[in-house]
């Protein structure tokens, strides 16, 4: 599970939608092309996966791409709420990747688009705090575990291309 060392002063996201892509979002608060980068992945790795890119040196979030979904809902079926909150952008605890350049955590990843807001479901555990990261907020468990991942505040644009792609998605499955 991906978790949450500490939470540092909000960096400005930047959003994308395509439509092959549902959604990828970058971090970006320096020049990074330079910047080596660890990528977490989650799902079943082959018809689902959500790829987190964060620095192999601080450990702070960079990029979040779905880059495939197999389970994907219009209704909200198991998204947790939670009052409390934090503002800011998380850094991950990276300690045990030291050499890796992709660690693969092969588990539970539901996208769901609901009340114009895309949420990911990536562990069942109750979420008890949200760390709000500009547009991007992150549902944390007892142990600092990233269990939900929302982007809210979709302009009329990205919420027309994102339904689109996922009903896109959808549709090609099942031919």
């Amino acid at each position: 599970m991906l978790k949450v060392l500490t939470i540092i002063p909000t960096i400005k996201e930047e959003i994308e939608v395509d439509q092959y892509i549902p959604i990828k979002i970058r971090w970006v608060q320096h020049d990074a092309s330079v910047e080596e980068l660890i990528y977490w992945r989650t799902g079943d790795i082959k018809k689902s996966m959500l790829e987190i890119g964060i620095s192999a040196v601080s450990g702070e979030i960079r990029s979040l791409t779905i880059v495939s979904a197999d389970k994907i809902s219009f209704v909200s079926e198991k998204f947790p709420e939670c009052d409390a909150f934090e503002s800011g952008t998380p850094v991950f605890d990276i300690n045990n990747w030291i050499g890796k350049r992709t660690v693969d955590d092969a588990g539970l990843f539901d996208v769901q688009y609901f009340n114009e807001k895309l949420n990911m479901i990536i562990s069942e555990n109750h979420v008890i705090k949200k760390v709000i990261s500009g547009r991007v907020s992150f549902g944390l468990d007892a142990n600092m575990g990233i269990c939900t991942i929302s982007v809210n505040n979709l302009s009329d644009d990205e919420k027309f291309q994102i339904k689109d792609t996922l009903e896109y998605i959808i549709k090609t499955k099942m031919i």
